[in-house]
């Protein structure tokens, strides 16, 4: 039985999020939308700043980590914002899982907590992209209802590696996603 755990970050955590952060980005640049050259001289203040943003009683956003047997020592990582262009929409950013965790079921708690954060909020829907080869994240998006919304775009870094859009209803009425979600 996995002794993974989640919880949301703390505010006085800037310098663990800075951590676990650079890890996913040197394991798996692919999962990010940012480069580790880009986020590894960002100052202490900015991630002190960017942990206490993400645990304020008003958020809209949230950061989650997972933690095995070692209670300092995250994972895995994965969050989620509210959509600025979609009111009634969040999306999933930066889920990423310790190659030496992963398939013990960090990625699912992880993003089991990320849809609970939206679907507390009474949002109508959750969107992602992942690339095209992490086969592994894209069964464990479609094990949790995620379906891949008919388009693609290029990685925002990586030459050749391709994204797709992903959606999962979180409406209790049940509507469709829209495929106007695959915007650029």
């Amino acid at each position: 039985m996995s002794q993974t755990t989640v919880r949301a970050i703390a505010a006085s955590e800037g310098m663990l999020l800075r951590d676990v952060r650079l890890r996913a980005l040197r394991e798996a640049p692919y999962v990010f939308q940012q480069t580790l050259a880009e986020v590894e001289g960002e100052p202490d203040k900015e991630w002190a700043e960017w942990s206490a943003e993400l645990a304020a009683d008003d958020r809209r956003s949230v950061a989650l980590l997972a933690f095995g047997t070692d209670p300092a020592a995250p994972t895995g990582m994965a969050g989620a914002y509210l959509d600025r262009e979609h009111d009634d929409e969040a999306v999933v950013w930066g889920a990423w899982v310790d190659p030496a965790a992963c398939g013990g079921g960090a990625g699912r708690l992880l993003l089991e907590a990320v849809i609970a954060w939206p679907e507390r909020r009474g949002f109508a829907l959750l969107t992602l992209r992942v690339t095209e080869t992490s086969e592994p994240a894209i069964r464990l998006y479609r094990s949790l209802g995620f379906a891949e919304l008919g388009c693609r775009k290029p990685h925002a870094h990586l030459p050749g590696i391709w994204e797709v859009a992903m959606a999962l209803p979180l409406d209790p009425c049940g509507h469709e996603p829209p495929s106007a979600h695959c915007r650029a």
